[in-house]
């Protein structure tokens, strides 16, 4: 007899909440593929910690792609460049996540792995969503842009209310194939 995983048991239990079905289009989706402008822009000046170097100290040191910023993190100063600018420039299977911020929050645009491109694509009544990392969740962000289904069992996180507390949030489960509530977090 095979045992679940932890996480699809998290997954299944967080998702039981009312037992209704939702309705409605989740709180962000793709109703037309867009293309992206440049994301935002990098930290004026940044300063690694001591004891390390950086491959930047300000935005004009990241010359080696395109709209490169200079930014920081945990560590020593990074440059970050944009990896697209529309989905044709993704390839097969992935689309554009435009990026945007400014300073340490500049997300680069980048390339995500799509079951979808737009609304359309994933049938009547249906919608194409972006969805977060499955094991850390917004620590790591959107990673995929995947189909609402009949079968989902929330939408928006506020179906999820009541299913694991204040932590609790909507999420797309490849394990199960539908959106299911999921307390899945990353520390940071």
């Amino acid at each position: 007899m095979m045992r679940p995983s932890i996480l699809s048991l998290v997954l299944t239990l967080a998702a039981c909440g009312s037992g209704k079905l939702p309705v409605g289009a989740p709180a962000t989706h793709r109703a037309v593929a867009t293309s992206c402008g440049a994301s935002g822009s990098g930290a004026i000046a940044c300063m690694s910690p001591a004891g390390t170097t950086g491959d930047c100290s300000v935005s004009s040191d990241c010359t080696a792609g395109t709209n490169g910023r200079c930014l920081t993190g945990r560590g020593p100063c990074f440059c970050s460049y944009d990896a697209c600018s529309s989905d044709t420039t993704c390839g097969p299977g992935k689309l554009c996540e435009c990026g945007g911020g400014t300073g340490n929050n500049a997300a680069s645009n980048r390339c995500v792995v799509a079951d979808c491109y737009n609304d359309s694509d994933c049938g009547t009544g249906q919608f194409c969503a972006p969805a977060l990392d499955e094991l850390c969740g917004n620590y790591i962000g959107v990673t995929a842009y995947r189909c609402t289904t009949p079968k989902d069992r929330c939408r928006v996180d506020a179906d999820c209310q009541g299913d694991g507390g204040s932590f609790a949030y909507c999420n797309y489960s490849s394990e199960l194939g539908l959106w299911a509530c999921t307390t899945t977090l990353c520390a940071g």
